[in-house]
């Protein structure tokens, strides 16, 4: 019974911990999502058109400071705690009142969430913080593709290398470098065929080349054993979420699908199977 207890206490203790890392994590993450695509529209660090003085302002993902979208004042430190910011201000701006989108605290709500299941799954270990890592990116990067249809480069390539290194440095014992080598090729090659087949007059859509680069990544990342059910969850999802918006919202049959989220969906429930 002290056994199993000491089991059950240690569970609750690592689903804490990665409950209130990802909390943390996720206000930055929301900085990404925000500023990441502006700055890819922009081409620069610089943005011509938020001039002051004929000289341009610095915009990064550090610069400016945190600040609301409408009225353009700074937000106080309080305001920025995660979750407890957003109820403290009930969903408002607390200089202009205008509504705060409910995406800043469902992504950190979401983070947290998805770091303490790998946190209490792979457990304190030398493999856990690239696990993180992956979560936290696959976030980052289904957000923007439900918002913007884009699956930056800047976040998917270095992700790419860094899953080959983690087999180099021996921080995926369940996938071997060959694996990761084996699932990044057949991952891309996957996606580029089936994408070639919807160039046909008898499709209206076909996919994206980000999309091809993260079923590699994800393929670098689980091998190629992770290849199937990434591919079978990520389809069942997509026509799920197609019915319902077609049903539900009218929405054109023919508008472009966000399949970059279903893949990343896909991507963190299979790496959470094989740690758990």
């Amino acid at each position: 019974m002290a056994f199993l207890e000491s089991i059950a206490l240690n569970s609750v203790w690592l689903l804490s911990a990665g409950f209130l890392l990802g909390l943390m994590v996720g206000g930055f993450l929301n900085v990404v999502i925000h500023r990441l695509p502006i700055m890819l529209a922009r081409g620069s660090r610089y943005s011509r058109s938020s001039a002051v003085d004929g000289k341009p302002q610095t915009f990064n993902l550090l610069v400016p400071g945190p600040h609301c979208a409408y009225c353009k004042q700074r937000i106080r430190l309080r305001h920025i705690i995660p979750l407890l910011g957003y109820m403290l201000l009930r969903g408002r701006c607390a200089h202009c009142r205008q509504p705060i989108s409910f995406q800043y605290p469902g992504v950190e709500l979401l983070t947290a969430l998805c770091s303490a299941l790998i946190l209490s799954g792979a457990g304190i270990t030398l493999v856990t913080p690239a696990l993180l890592v992956l979560t936290w990116c696959l976030i980052v990067l289904a957000v923007i593709n439900l918002k913007h249809l884009l699956l930056p480069d800047q976040i998917i390539l270095p992700l790419l290398w860094l899953g080959l290194l983690t087999h180099v440095a021996g921080l995926s014992p369940a996938v071997s470098l060959e694996d990761g080598v084996i699932g990044a090729t057949v991952g891309y090659l996957s996606l580029w065929l089936i994408s070639q087949l919807f160039k046909r007059p008898a499709f209206r859509q076909g996919l994206g080349y980000g999309d091809f680069i993260l079923l590699a990544t994800l393929g670098a990342w689980l091998g190629w054993q992770g290849l199937t059910p990434i591919l079978f969850i990520s389809c069942v999802t997509t026509t799920l979420a197609a019915m319902i918006v077609i049903s539900i919202f009218n929405r054109d049959r023919g508008a472009p699908t966000a399949y970059g989220a279903h893949l990343a969906l896909a991507g963190y429930a299979t790496m959470l199977y094989s740690i758990m």
